[in-house]
């Protein structure tokens, strides 16, 4: 009878250990889903004074969407990498003058941005004719 039972209680052990080995891959092999990622466009253009059609140095230009920013060069152009969903909204920020939102309908490498930013000669800006 010890025999017998001894054989039982393997067998028991042998069919209860493939058990577990078949649900582990289950559960390893679920996988979360990745969340949707937007695809990525680059935008830029040139930022000017309506008036003297001068490039603007140190523009801030914000997608408000996303959240990022970059700053115009030397020459008032810029370049941004954002989320490809569109209309979109840019918000420009020229030194002490009112931020401006400028809706943006499709991804361009050519935007025209014109600012009044006119500055006389002592450095202060003129007021704009009411």
């Amino acid at each position: 009878m010890k025999p017998f039972f001894l054989l039982f209680c393997l067998c028991l052990v042998h069919v209860s250990s493939f058990a577990q080995k078949d649900t582990e891959p289950l559960i390893r092999d679920c996988v979360q889903p990745e969340p949707l990622v937007l695809a990525k466009v680059k935008i830029g253009g040139q930022i000017r004074d309506l008036l003297s059609e001068t490039p603007l140095i140190a523009v801030k230009i914000k997608h408000k969407e996303s959240g990022e920013s970059t700053i115009s060069d030397l020459n008032g152009h810029f370049s941004l990498t954002i989320p490809n969903k569109f209309p979109c909204t840019l918000n420009i920020q020229y030194m002490n003058l009112p931020a401006r939102d400028f809706i943006i309908k499709k991804a361009s490498k050519e935007l025209n941005i014109v600012l009044h930013a006119r500055f006389n000669s002592d450095g202060m800006k003129y007021q704009p004719q009411s």
